[in-house]
């Protein structure tokens, strides 16, 4: 086999075991901020926030984060 071709199957190689813990380390990260969001949601209940005229309890806000995020 080529060397340079060699070289640059190790290097695919290399970046594709990069990534896939990269993203290993973000889905840990993600479970990690769902459980504190969820134990932050039983240990507080329900807190109300006013922000600039907009009122929402804790749950509402929870709810809406898992939205953006595409947790719902």
């Amino acid at each position: 086999m080529d060397e340079d071709l060699k070289w640059q199957l190790d290097a695919m190689e290399n970046r594709d075991a990069h990534l896939e813990f990269g993203l290993s380390v973000l889905a840990d990260r993600a479970r990690t901020i769902d459980e504190r969001l969820r134990s932050l949601e039983r240990v507080v209940g329900a807190v109300r926030f006013d922000v600039g005229g907009l009122a929402a309890d804790s749950g509402e806000v929870l709810r809406l984060l898992r939205k953006v995020f595409g947790e719902e």
